[in-house]
């Protein structure tokens, strides 16, 4: 099933601002793991407030863990691998964002750069007339 051409920009804010989440959710396999089915054992719900917004998405394991923390690693319960993030190995923690921003400005700046330079030009050749 591909992705309809309406839905291509939400896919790509998502992976733009939650990549991390994005590939995790998504990743071929998951649910070889994980019960996935239409009517499974996953758990969704969204809070929205005036000041938030919160998307919690719970999917639970086919063999699910004994209660009591994180022993379940070492008993052989099966862990899906992430694949590598992008963003992650060049840039750690917030740094792609930061360079992103400052990427941004830096765009800004020439606009504003190229809207002084067109403005002057409009103004030289209005005093010529």
């Amino acid at each position: 099933m591909g992705l309809p051409a309406d839905l291509l920009p939400y896919a790509e804010n998502l992976y733009r601002r939650f990549p991390e989440e994005f590939i995790a959710l998504g990743m071929p396999g998951l649910e070889e793991v994980y019960d996935l089915r239409p009517s499974g054992t996953w758990l969704k719900r969204m809070y929205e407030t005036p000041s938030e917004k919160t998307v919690e998405i719970t999917i639970r394991r086919w063999n699910s863990p004994p209660l009591g923390g994180g022993a379940f690693i070492q008993q052989g319960y099966p862990q899906m691998q992430m694949p590598p993030n992008p963003f992650s190995a060049a840039m750690p923690g917030s740094m792609y964002y930061q360079q992103q921003a400052f990427a941004l400005q830096q765009q800004q700046h020439q606009q504003q750069q190229q809207a002084a330079a067109v403005a002057a030009i409009w103004q030289q050749q209005q005093q010529q007339q």
